[in-house]
């Protein structure tokens, strides 16, 4: 599943480095979310993040995307002022009630 996070305009301009990010993603994925690989490129306001998930459809493999996203931006203090622009196969309305959905 991809997923696009972007900087607030008043935001950081600088994501962390594309290792740092992986690292990230990886320190917020849950077993459950059956995360398999992650790849990452970063670029001034905006990081394009890949997730390899094994679920049981795709609707639940990009739920656990998106849901693994929003722990990242709700969680991290590198990513503060970041924010979710896309995650492929859902829609911001399919996120709620998710753990770190931010309201």
């Amino acid at each position: 599943m991809g997923a696009v996070l972007r900087s607030a305009p008043d935001g950081p301009g600088t994501p962390p480095d594309a290792a740092a990010l992986t690292d990230i993603c990886w320190a917020y994925a849950l077993p459950q979310d059956g995360v398999e690989h992650v790849r990452c490129a970063v670029r001034p306001r905006r990081a394009d993040l890949v997730l390899f998930v094994q679920g049981p459809s795709a609707a639940d493999a990009a739920l656990a995307a998106g849901r693994v996203c929003l722990r990242m931006l709700t969680g991290s203090r590198q990513l503060t002022g970041w924010y979710l622009q896309t995650c492929e196969g859902i829609t911001p309305e399919s996120l709620t009630g998710c753990a770190g959905r931010p309201e």
